[in-house]
């Protein structure tokens, strides 16, 4: 398991409707006995808000109450993003996502990540008329603008994935199903084996006993064991996210198929707001490739040059196949500088069964998308099945066979 601090943690933007339900998750949660940490109680005056930031980002528990302003705060993002680079960020976050919090449409999502562009743009072209001795911190802005650009549309999607309830539901029931989450992760974690295997080892006051020898072969099986559950869990994810990929193409690659059997060619705008949904599913697996353990290397973008397991790197450099022919850049944003219209004459040689060069890439493309994705969702399968049959071998060999 994770090194997790096991408080649970509030991360919300300050005011209004958001500091309201804090408020009152507040209140009802620690009257249920459970230690809350939040900002405004725990940091004191002059204390370190960075560090506080990233104190959140391990947390075990943390509850993010989503709203339009903790979208676009610095701060907030901060931490939203922090708990995401430390691994399960699923389990580990709590969402009560308010009215005003626009993740439920491609297009409005894709308003947050322009307007962190917009930040960063803005600073870039400030800080060329000062001096660089006088830009401390400055860059460091500019690189955290970067990341929430990168990462917002990933965990954006998955946000709107998960049944976070309304404001008012969570309210109406003094946020049991709240609390009854938050619960079951604190019971869920496991022990701490080595200092457990240490306790009885010492147990034993003759060193020699064969009784240490018998404990610690079972503890060995027992670490084995968590590793293959740790093993089990990321290829889930990896399926998971496969999964949300081949749904959400399955619209996109259809109109691609239905016009090209019919030597049409769709909206490029239409096609566009069907890729952007898969985009945002791709963002999501490659952020979850970023952070594997135990299923292969880690995918890592540097400048041009990615790195990582063949799956990530395949998924990433089709989609940027795909962003080139609806123009888009490798973010999957829009390129004025490159030119998709269908002219009258491609209309024209259309109905002759002359397609446009773009047009043949495109679908060209999308079948090997899909073939790619297909193969690995069945790799990811067939792992699952050889790791379940392990753990189970192993959990046997720990505690015996049932009768």
């Amino acid at each position: 398991m994770g090194n997790f601090e096991q408080s649970v943690f509030i991360s919300y933007a300050w005011t209004g409707e958001s500091e309201e339900i804090v408020n009152q998750i507040d209140q009802s949660l620690q009257k249920r006995g459970l230690k809350i940490i939040r900002d405004k109680r725990e940091l004191g005056y002059k204390g370190s808000i960075k560090k506080f930031m990233e104190r959140i980002g391990h947390g075990n528990c943390v509850i993010v109450v989503v709203s339009d302003k903790y979208l676009r705060s610095q701060n907030c993002m901060f931490e939203l993003v922090e708990i995401a680079e430390n691994q399960q960020f699923r389990d580990r976050i709590f969402p009560v996502v308010l009215g005003d919090a626009n993740i439920y449409e491609p297009m409005k999502r894709l308003e947050y990540i322009k307007y962190w562009e917009t930040k960063r743009e803005e600073l870039a072209e400030g800080i060329k008329s000062v001096d660089p001795a006088n830009l401390q911190g400055l860059r460091d802005d500019i690189d955290n603008y970067d990341r929430f650009r990168d990462k917002i549309s990933g965990l954006t999607s998955l946000l709107k994935d998960m049944n976070t309830l309304t404001p008012e539901m969570h309210r109406n029931s003094d946020f049991n199903d709240l609390y009854q989450a938050i619960d079951n992760r604190m019971h869920q974690q496991g022990l701490n084996i080595e200092e457990l295997k240490t306790v009885l080892e010492d147990a034993f006051t003759n060193k020699d006993d064969p009784r240490i020898t018998q404990v610690q072969k079972a503890f060995g099986e027992i670490q084995q064991m968590q590793q293959t559950q740790q093993t089990l869990y990321e290829w889930k994810e990896l399926h998971n996210a496969l999964d949300d990929i081949i749904t959400s193409f399955a619209p996109f690659s259809s109109e691609i198929n239905r016009a090209d059997r019919k030597n049409e060619i769709p909206s490029i705008t239409s096609l566009r707001d069907l890729w952007y949904a898969v985009s945002e599913k791709i963002d999501a697996l490659l952020d979850f490739a970023s952070k594997v353990d135990r299923i292969g290397k880690r995918y890592k973008e540097e400048n041009d040059n990615i790195t990582g397991e063949i799956w990530a790197v395949k998924i990433s450099n089709l989609r940027t196949d795909i962003n080139l022919q609806l123009a888009l850049d490798k973010k999957s944003r829009f390129d004025a500088t490159v030119n998709r219209s269908v002219s009258i004459v491609d209309k024209s040689m259309l109905h002759v069964g002359i397609k446009p060069h773009w047009w043949k890439k495109l679908v060209e493309h999308s079948n090997e998308f899909n073939h790619a994705v297909a193969n690995q969702m069945h790799y990811a399968d067939k792992k699952l099945r050889e790791k379940a049959t392990e753990l189970y071998s192993i959990s046997m060999s720990v505690f015996g066979s049932e009768k």
